[in-house]
């Protein structure tokens, strides 16, 4: 670095000497060279620089094209000349021609690809590839532990984390990066017999342990601790007791891995701090504040809620429709005519309007007849499309990450118990073009995909679409079709899935990360203003805190609202069980409370009501009226849909073929006794009150309804002929 500081090294393709040295030290083990000063100050250091050349002008060494070898090549050979001028050695660097053909250097390219390279030098210098699950593969950072342990410590680390990412869809280890870390500073004299020696690894891994928390921990966020609490007894500990102490490399301590208090509250993970430094629940779409009372959280919630989930609604319906229309016009365009010459070159535009109808129509006759396709840089871009790349890619219509953004967010709204990473991993197809993640039968549609953390038994997951969540996924479809075509004639296997991204402009397709930056924030602030007439502070504070995690947290609590069901809401959700736990996360304890005591008093009363509904004291009990007494029974002991509120005295009006009327009963053999006791009153005795009238035209209608050659429930129709059977229990 000095030499070439001294003689003001200046080269025309700028090779920085960083390049240079990682080029040599690539070369230097290769060859099993170590090179110290002597090596410089003797003629061996020509050796050492013949072989460079000749790695460098090997296709065996790196990827290059001819014209980049060349030039890399001339450039160290200008830095090598330096050095031999500094240190007086004479010796003539071989001439290089373009191609690279000279006989010398023919000579020195066969002299380095004679070498044999060994294997923990091949992984060393492809960076210590591993391949996940799902055929991903990432590079281990092992360089350091390479220099301070050895090859054979060093490959056998990487065998055990291969083994670990072979069977995960992730491609992080979230313990390698602490361990290395320690073992390349702190522990790097440590030898293989102390490594295996329990009472030295129990000082290692409670230094590890201290050192993860001390260097990730940020005091102004309690998620943070929590969330490394999290991966310490997670992910770290599973890859060390699991794969890392069972390979003999490390021995555990003697006394087992150390641990971490578990967190009292799993709701408390997403608590954090507003601009106020208030403290708030953030999993939501809004802040919940914890200081309020109940009262005021409930009056919070209620009104936020429906006011967010309706706005996320008409937003994400908007996008979806706008660019759709985008897309469905341009494709119009291209099924007229023939292709419009366009003379000039349009290098800059600043608004659409700018553009003529001719070269809007040249733009997408153009990408008909060529189809999906990337492009070296901007400019060969904009000389196939004559017009600049984000112009073209905004009349094409082609799907981003924003357009995919609102998609997902549709889907999600709806059918809360989708994630994120359920829709970006979704598999439209199987590898032979069949469809197997979108399933249409006997007018039923659904998407087929997999939640992965689940475990192999629990991974499938349903998800039944209604008619508008159905077109939804259609347009996506249509609308991803040329970036698949792309991707199948490259042979990527990504075009199977579902959700597929052009990248910013023209770039090579890819699954999509559902990532919201603060350009698309802007946007999407702009959008929400369009879509639904807010105010611009309302829409300024929803697009900062929207993402699809917290639209589904909101989607949950107004489940919630509606049914008043935590076990319901953990179905819908998608959950394995019931955890309230869990729950905690989506619906807020306030909330929860609020709900918990008003239906403890409802069962309260309904006890109430079955001890004292034969006497005379069940006024005073309850404290109701008959007409409330009636309501009651209504609302609470049979559970009708929402929407059905139709009084007792007018049941008469019901029809069994009125479709904005509905009924849920559950049926059994001794329900449907009763009913058909109901059925045979005379409905016109002068001692029915207006429930026993209300009750005879139910128990007719139901009775008819199952009785129905059109009814296909075999089982219920078996069920009613067994009730048939049984001695009638009330007297008609």
């Amino acid at each position: 670095m000095y030499i070439a500081d001294s003689n003001k090294y200046v080269c025309k393709d700028d090779l920085s000497l960083g390049k240079f040295f990682k080029l040599l030290e690539c070369v230097l083990l290769i060859a099993s060279i170590d090179l110290s000063r002597e090596k410089i100050d003797s003629p061996e250091f020509m050796k050492i620089m013949n072989l460079l050349i000749g790695a460098l002008a090997s296709k065996k060494f790196a990827g290059w094209t001819n014209r980049h070898r060349y030039s890399v090549t001339e450039q160290c050979k200008v830095l090598i000349q330096l050095i031999y001028d500094h240190h007086r050695l004479d010796y003539k660097l071989p001439d290089i021609g373009f191609y690279l053909n000279s006989e010398d250097l023919n000579a020195l390219v066969n002299n380095f690809e004679k070498l044999s390279i060994r294997p923990e030098v091949k992984l060393y210098l492809n960076g210590w590839k591993c391949r996940n699950a799902k055929g991903k593969t990432v590079s281990i950072e092992l360089y350091e532990l390479y220099a301070s342990h050895g090859a054979e410590f060093t490959i056998g680390i990487y065998n055990v984390c291969q083994s670990y990412l072979a069977t995960r869809a992730s491609c992080y280890i979230y313990a390698i990066r602490p361990l290395i870390n320690l073992l390349t500073n702190e522990y790097k004299d440590s030898t293989a017999l102390e490594l295996n020696d329990p009472d030295f690894t129990e000082r290692l891994f409670s230094d590890m342990r201290k050192k993860y928390f001390l260097e990730n921990h940020d005091e102004n966020s309690p998620t943070r601790f929590r969330t490394l609490c999290k991966h310490w007894r997670g992910p770290i500990s599973f890859f060390l007791e699991n794969k890392l102490f069972p390979s003999g490399l490390i021995a555990k301590p003697r006394r087992g891995l150390p641990t971490n208090t578990p967190p009292k509250h799993l709701a408390e993970t997403h608590m954090g701090k507003n601009e106020d430094g208030k403290n708030i629940s953030s999993k939501l779409t809004f802040d919940v504040p914890l200081e309020v009372t109940d009262d005021e959280a409930i009056e919070l919630i209620f009104g936020q809620v429906s006011k967010d989930i309706t706005t996320i609604t008409s937003w994400a319906k908007y996008s979806i429709a706008r660019h759709y229309k985008t897309f469905d016009t341009a494709l119009k365009h291209g099924q007229i005519g023939s292709i419009t010459p366009v003379a000039n070159i349009v290098k800059k535009v600043d608004s659409m309007a700018e553009l003529s109808p001719q070269q809007i129509q040249y733009v997408v006759h153009k990408f008909r007849e060529f189809g999906y396709q990337t492009y070296p840089d901007s400019l060969a871009g904009t000389q196939h499309f004559r017009v600049p790349l984000t112009a073209a890619a905004e009349i094409l219509g082609l799907p981003n990450r924003e357009i995919l953004t609102a998609y997902a967010a549709y889907l999600i709204v709806v059918h809360p118990e989708v994630t994120p990473s359920f829709l970006s991993t979704l598999e439209l197809y199987d590898v032979h073009g069949r469809y197997s993640g979108y399933i249409e039968v006997d007018n039923v549609v659904y998407l087929k995909g997999y939640k992965r953390r689940k475990g192999k038994k629990k991974a499938e997951q349903i998800v039944f679409l209604t008619p508008e969540t159905n077109d939804a996924v259609k347009k996506l479809i249509e609308m991803a079709r040329p970036l698949r075509e792309f991707l199948r004639r490259n042979g990527d296997d990504n075009w199977r899935l579902l959700f597929l991204s052009r990248g910013r402009l023209f770039s090579y397709p890819s699954p999509v990360k559902f990532e919201m930056g603060s350009q698309y924030r802007s946007t999407l602030e702009k959008e929400l203003i369009e879509s639904t007439n807010i105010s611009s502070n309302y829409a300024r504070t929803l697009a900062k805190r929207i993402t699809l995690t917290a639209i589904r947290a909101t989607s949950a609590i107004k489940l919630y609202i509606e049914d008043r069901d935590l076990a319901g809401v953990s179905k819908r959700l998608g959950h394995d069980e019931f955890s309230i736990k869990l729950l905690k996360r989506y619906v807020p304890s306030a909330l929860i409370r609020f709900f918990a005591v008003r239906w403890i008093r409802i069962v309260q009363h309904l006890i109430i009501f079955e001890a004292v509904s034969d006497t005379d004291y069940l006024s005073p009990a309850t404290g109701m009226t008959i007409d409330q007494a009636n309501q009651f029974i209504k609302n609470h002991v049979v559970n009708f849909r929402k929407h059905f509120n139709t009084e007792c005295e007018n049941a008469g009006s019901i029809q069994a073929n009125d479709n904005d009327t509905e009924i849920i009963i559950s049926v059994g053999i001794s329900s449907l006794r009763l009913l058909l006791d109901f059925s045979n009153r005379d409905l016109n005795r002068e001692n029915n009150d207006s429930t026993d009238s209300y009750w005879i035209r139910i128990s007719r209608l139901l009775i008819d309804h199952i009785g129905d050659e059109n009814f296909n429930r075999p089982d219920i129709k078996a069920m009613l002929a067994s009730a048939r059977l049984i001695t009638p229990v009330v007297s008609t």
